[in-house]
């Protein structure tokens, strides 16, 4: 039954559910996303839980545009300021990737993500459908190029109309989605990227993925809050995401301190360093806890940095991708009293994630992902306030409901490097600024107070 778990017609699970307004777009020079739909009576569940059995897919023919009406089966909850919203996804399912026959028994590992964002926008969409909303969503395939994104923009000029895009995915492909948005005035939401280099005075770009700049400023906070007279000791490596990294933070730490009027002493250790052994041990103090940051992305170097403090009196503060890091030792986490700042977090304890993961769970028969939950979350947050407020979505963002199941939003008007809650007359892009504590404890992650 392994083949079962391909998405057929071309794998992708773009389905057209009851009551979804969906419209597939087809450009005349680009072969775009297949729309699929679900029969109507799902497989039953699978029987091991590591191998599900996803519903058979049935494809449309190519070209076909798929449009379901059905009328709202609850009261509006909106109050709506055109009759139907038109909004794009952009998200690379990489359909020209994945071919069904007898050789292939996987799908291509780059869709996953896409299919996993969809399937979590897909329950959003339809909860807003039961409260009234009325939409019409182009689904497009991205892949993982700017010149595919150029291609799609090119070739689908109703576009230009859209009352709201989101994605591209991909860091590389963000200009050019920028500087279409700028043009024709088209809120973008960027949905998981969390870097914006290039973009300026683009008051319809939103960044959904707080920046690395925002991180290290919570990191600090936190810090400055809970053991404000400790000394830093900031390891990093030769990697040139890892210096600047700890670049960055050094000066946002020390510019924040000065702000404060106090000092701080950050001491920096390279751990490719000959003498990082030596070095360590002469930066860790004796007697009382020390504060640790290492500024790490690679596992291996990070296991190879747990080790080395390992023993000593530590609280450790990470980088906001250790916690997904498969093969660190969780005994020396343990130990090692490990912090980091993340945007989304899955907390067992929360009714409403359970809730959602259980429903997740009876319709695609898999858990959902990261990509599944922000999903959810982001068209919740954006189609909302799109509804309830129109399409000037910038100038309603105080009054948008910033509380998501998984991921809370908090948008304020950024200068590249600057920031502020007060209001700036041209901003490069909005930002989400909302970021959690997380601490490894139980030898789990667990909300920090």
């Amino acid at each position: 039954m392994l083949k079962q778990y391909i998405y057929t017609a071309l794998l992708l699970l773009l389905c057209v559910e009851s009551g979804c307004f969906l419209t597939r777009k087809t450009p005349t020079d680009y072969k775009d996303v297949v729309i699929v739909t679900e029969p109507e009576t799902p497989p039953p569940p699978p029987v091991l839980e590591e191998k599900p059995t996803p519903p058979v897919i049935v494809a449309p023919p190519i070209g076909k545009k798929d449009t379901i009406k059905t009328e709202p089966q609850k009261p509006s909850d909106f109050i709506q300021q055109k009759s139907v919203y038109d909004i794009a996804y952009l998200l690379p399912f990489n359909v020209t990737y994945n071919n069904l026959d007898s050789a292939n028994d996987s799908i291509y590992s780059k869709s996953i993500l896409a299919l996993d964002f969809w399937q979590g926008t897909q329950m959003a969409l339809e909860e807003m459908r039961d409260a009234g909303a009325k939409l019409n969503i182009t689904l497009l395939d991205s892949e993982n190029t700017p010149e595919v994104v150029t291609n799609l923009f090119n070739a689908d000029s109703s576009l230009q109309r859209y009352d709201l895009m989101i994605g591209p995915v991909y860091t590389k492909q963000l200009n050019v989605a920028a500087d279409f948005a700028l043009k024709h005035k088209v809120p973008m939401v960027s949905p998981l990227s969390p870097r914006v280099q290039g973009i300026v005075q683009n008051p319809y770009f939103f960044n959904a993925n707080p920046t690395t700049t925002s991180h290290f400023k919570a990191m600090y906070d936190y810090i400055s809050k809970h053991w404000a007279t400790s000394d830093i000791i900031l390891i990093t490596s030769n990697a040139d995401q890892d210096a600047n990294a700890a670049n960055e933070l050094s000066v946002i730490f020390n510019n924040a301190a000065v702000s404060e009027h106090r000092y701080i002493n950050i001491k920096k250790i390279n751990s490719e360093s000959p003498t990082f052994s030596t070095d360590l041990q002469n930066a860790l103090a004796v007697g009382r806890e020390n504060i640790v940051i290492a500024a790490i992305f690679e596992e291996k170097q990070a296991k190879s940095i747990c080790s080395k403090l390992s023993g000593n009196s530590v609280i450790l503060w990470t980088m906001p991708t250790w916690d997904s890091m498969e093969n660190l030792n969780l005994e020396i986490l343990e130990s090692l009293k490990v912090h980091q700042s993340t945007s989304f977090f899955y907390d067992e304890s929360n009714p409403e994630q359970v809730a959602f993961r259980t429903a997740y769970r009876q319709r695609y028969h898999i858990f959902p992902s990261e990509y599944a939950c922000k999903g959810y979350d982001m068209t919740h947050y954006f189609v909302d306030l799109l509804f309830k407020k129109g399409k000037n979505i910038s100038q309603n963002l105080a009054s948008a409901n910033k509380k998501g199941i998984f991921c809370d939003y908090d948008f304020v008007p950024s200068l590249l490097g600057v920031s502020s809650n007060s209001v700036i007359a041209k901003p490069d892009f909005y930002e989400n600024k909302s970021l959690k504590i997380i601490k490894f404890e139980g030898y789990e992650y667990i909300l920090a107070p």
